[in-house]
């Protein structure tokens, strides 16, 4: 088992600092490939949140929908008991 110790004197803390930022600049010099691949990653991310906001957008407005639809529906059915009433003391009537 490896156990990492925190440097305890400034020698120490300078050393892995060093080390730390020489890392660092190795891995810096990014290429042309790297870079545009992490852009269109951002770009992918952007159009997928964007993508995922219009879609509950949609959802709600596809509730919505439903609601309207089903009230329409009722009073559709609503109408049709009355007219089929009105049309049955007419008869009567006459």
């Amino acid at each position: 088992m490896v156990r990492h110790t925190i440097p305890q004197n400034t020698n120490q803390r300078i050393n892995m600092n060093k080390l730390m930022e020489a890392h660092k600049r190795k891995l810096s010099p990014e290429s042309s490939i790297v870079t545009a691949i992490n852009g269109i990653a951002d770009e992918l991310y952007e159009l997928r949140k964007e993508n995922r906001d219009l879609q509950g957008e949609l959802k709600n407005i596809a509730g919505s929908l439903d609601y309207v639809s089903q009230y329409l529906y009722d009073i559709s059915w609503e109408l049709k008991k009355n007219r089929e009433k009105s049309v049955d003391t007419e008869q009567v009537i006459h």
